[in-house]
């Protein structure tokens, strides 16, 4: 038993510090992925709050109805068909962003009937307006059907009967109709609305639909048309800013000591800051440090020459003495002093 409780030691002995070191870099293996996976997933989602909130929708839809006043007689029109768009919603426009241009289209679906070729060009008029119902911009376009020979009609109407009969497709045109090649909505009186109006009575529509498309420049237009290598640079540039940032402060963190190495701490002397005293002032405190001055260095002899007591007429002299320093402002003592009969 006790052999075998030896050999079981031994092994433990030497097992157990590889294990441990296998232990150690397995758990900061871990840490460094968990690390640098969290940095990653705070990168994309940095990059992604970024591109939603810069880059705005690139194309926008709106149905368009059309309305308008039915004469006395209950057949036609008659008042021009308008339409009314709301830009906003609770106070905030949901189609335009300020400082962006836009580019805003009416496409009419209109049929290939008598009336419609015969009417030829009408105008289609469209104004902005902010909330206060003022006409913030205006833009007016014209237009009108492609034109088709009787012959071109036959031969298509011959051609597609098949597709007509079955409802496939319809004898119509698609109108499209730029009102605004570059519309950009201003800051301090946004449109938060607009009308659409046909300027004709005879005018026959299937379906209307207004587009607006956002033009891109810049880093805008960068970060749409190539959306791949602007999200690795975006991505990329928030993980290295955030992993220098991480690694700062680790080594703040893991080696305090090293920074007050590199930063010595500097002391300083207040006494020069204060203000310089005044000649009368200063005078009178060198007097009293002259005074105390003497008074230690007697105290000093005093205290180092045990050996050999002085004479009392030599203290007294000397006490004298002291006195007559810290007094030698006045002319009298000065007089005294050149006179040592009379401190005896």
């Amino acid at each position: 038993m006790g052999l075998i409780a030896s050999i079981f030691d031994s092994l433990q002995q030497q097992v157990l510090p590889q294990v441990t070191v296998v232990t150690y870099y397995l758990q900061t293996f871990l840490r460094i992925v968990a690390t640098l996976s969290a940095i990653g997933w705070i990168s994309a989602f940095l990059y992604a709050s970024f591109y939603y909130y810069y880059v705005p929708v690139v194309e926008q839809e709106r149905p368009v109805h059309f309305q308008f006043r039915v004469c006395d007689s209950g057949v036609g029109m008659c008042s021009f068909p308008t339409a009314n768009i709301s830009l906003s919603k609770d106070g905030e426009n949901q189609v335009f962003k300020v400082g962006q241009p836009y580019k805003i289209i009416v496409d009419l679906h209109v049929p290939e009937s008598d009336s419609n070729r015969n009417i030829g060009m009408f105008m289609l008029v469209m104004k902005l307006y902010n909330k206060h119902g003022v006409v913030v911009k205006t833009s007016g376009r014209a237009s009108t059907l492609h034109y088709k020979s009787e012959l071109l009609r036959t031969l298509e109407t011959l051609v597609f009967a098949p597709m007509f009969l079955f409802g496939y497709i319809e004898q119509k045109q698609f109108l499209h109709v730029e009102l605004f090649p570059e519309y950009t909505d201003s800051a301090f009186n946004p449109s938060v609305g607009l009308t659409i109006e046909v300027e004709s009575f005879k005018v026959e529509i299937y379906q209307a639909v207004l587009r607006v498309f956002a033009q891109f420049s810049g880093i805008k237009y960068f970060l749409y048309y190539w959306p791949i290598t602007s999200m690795v640079i975006g991505i990329a540039t928030n993980f290295v800013t955030i992993s220098s940032a991480v690694l700062i402060f680790w080594y703040q963190f893991r080696f305090p000591w090293k920074q007050d190495e590199n930063n010595p701490v500097v002391r300083v002397n207040l006494s020069r800051n204060r203000k310089r005293e005044s000649p009368v002032k200063q005078k009178r405190d060198t007097g009293a440090s002259g005074g105390r001055l003497a008074l230690e260095t007697l105290g000093s002899h005093d205290s180092s020459d045990t050996e050999q007591p002085r004479d009392p007429e030599e203290t007294s002299l000397l006490s004298t003495g002291v006195r007559t320093q810290h007094d030698t402002h006045t002319p009298g003592v000065r007089q005294r002093l050149s006179r040592p009969a009379d401190v005896t």
